[in-house]
Parts: structure tokens; C-alpha cells; sequence
């Protein structure tokens, strides 16, 4: 999905919806999608183990808390960290 200028909340839906056992994502330079993709991301794919997401500085990993396990949120680089950029 990396820099896929087309791929919306809707397509991410579809995704989420038909793809539970997915294990990876990488929506990073996807700008039409918003909070709810990840939503739709965390309570549909359980098995996820890594999602990269670059460059999506409008995601504030605090507003999915409950939505993505912890130990992920608490692993991910913040904005300003040398991880981050």
C-alpha cells in the first residue's frame, strides 16, 4: 500500500474486512485515509504484527489506545524521534 495516492478509508475497509489473518501493513504516504482505517485495522486484524506508517504525522498513537495493543503504541517511534523521520 506504501505511497499509493488512491487507497482511502474505504479501500482500507475492504482490506481490514477481507484480510483478518493479515500480519503486515504499510500504509505510510497514504494521505486519504484517517483515524478510522485504523480502527477498522485493530479490531479486524488480530494477527498484526507490524504497521509502518510514515510520514502520517495526523495519527496520534494515544487515540488508539484500546485499538492497538500496547506493546505495539509503546514500540512505535514518536514524531521527533530519529526512529521517526
Amino acid at each position: 500500500m506504501r505511497s499509493c495516492p488512491r487507497v482511502t478509508d474505504d479501500s482500507i475497509s475492504k482490506i481490514a474486512v477481507g484480510c483478518p489473518k493479515l500480519r503486515e501493513l504499510d500504509i505510510s504516504y497514504c494521505y486519504e485515509i484517517t483515524h478510522e482505517s485504523l480502527v477498522l485495522i485493530g479490531r479486524n486484524c488480530t494477527n498484526l504484527k507490524v504497521l509502518k506508517r510514515n510520514l502520517m504525522n495526523w495519527l496520534d498513537p494515544s487515540q488508539h489506545v484500546g485499538i492497538v495493543p500496547a506493546d505495539y503504541l509503546n514500540a512505535c517511534p514518536q514524531d521527533g524521534d530519529a526512529e521517526a523521520a
